[in-house]
């Protein structure tokens, strides 16, 4: 399993002052309870990914999820900065569009392509 959380969603989480003690906070225990994956999204401070380890992909009943997080460390957590942009920046669909990516990125990893 994977799960999407949207900074703002998260209540008192602000996204671009979120500490990394936050955020481990808010992630634990989604992975206690096995889940495999959880991605935080923070507006312009970027995206927070938090891989659950060796068990969580076991109980996924391995295949492309499994594969994919091979090479990933259990307890692995990675902080990822947003791309820079200008001007104003319409957001509707960026969750959606950060998701479709992470999945994309998944399965083309599972399949050998990284």
């Amino acid at each position: 399993e994977a799960c999407h959380i949207s900074g703002r969603a998260a209540g008192s989480l602000a996204e671009e002052a979120a500490t990394d003690g936050e955020l481990e906070a808010l992630v634990a225990p989604l992975l206690e309870a096995g889940v495999g994956l959880v991605a935080i999204t923070l507006g312009r401070a970027g995206a927070y990914v938090a891989f659950g380890g060796e068990g969580a992909t076991r109980r996924q009943g391995g295949g492309a999820f499994a594969a994919a997080a091979a090479g990933w460390r259990p307890g692995e957590c990675v902080r990822l900065p947003a791309l820079p942009v200008a001007g104003e920046v319409n957001a509707n669909g960026a969750g959606d569009a950060f998701v479709a990516g992470l999945l994309a990125a998944l399965l083309w990893r599972g399949t050998g392509g990284g």
